[in-house]
């Protein structure tokens, strides 16, 4: 009976254990519908119906521009972009900015939804993040860019 007694303190010591020391996300993740951002120009992109898309919705870049969006954030470490592209004469470019600032440009060759994962050091509070289509094509075919969801991701930390 002893043995019992010593292997369930021995569990319980190594469940604390792991309770303290695994890492935990300071925050849940934010996510933002790209068919719900600000666009600039409004011309360069509509929200569509896309049964594909998370939501069934989604946001077609047909020309070059930009979709915004601004909003309080845990300290974070990723952002994800879920994207589709059409390819014509090379496929749509992609760039993801922070506060003003390009932290990642991306080729978005697949046609089905695609996450594209950037790492970056984000501190908590108020932060504009964008999604741009920077090479627009339209001459025989169409070059256009499909954002569904961004997804800021907050910081691991210890508890």
């Amino acid at each position: 009976m002893r043995r019992y007694a010593q292997l369930a303190v021995v569990v319980v010591c190594l469940i604390g254990a792991y309770l303290v020391f695994v890492p935990r996300a300071a925050g849940a993740n934010v996510v933002v519908n790209a068919a719900s951002m600000t666009v600039s120009p409004s011309s360069a992109a509509t929200v569509i119906t896309d049964s594909t898309a998370t939501s069934g919705k989604a946001l077609e870049f047909t020309a070059n521009g930009t979709a915004s969006v601004s909003g309080t954030v845990a300290a974070s470490t990723q952002i994800v972009v879920r994207a589709r592209g059409t390819n014509c004469f090379g496929a749509p470019t992609m760039a993801v900015e922070l506060d003003g600032t390009t932290i990642a440009s991306e080729n978005v060759t697949p046609t089905t939804y695609t996450s594209y994962t950037i790492s970056t050091t984000i501190a908590a509070g108020t932060h504009t993040l964008a999604v741009a289509l920077t090479n627009v094509f339209d001459l025989i075919c169409a070059r256009n860019l499909y954002v569904d969801t961004i997804t800021v991701v907050p910081a691991a930390v210890p508890t």
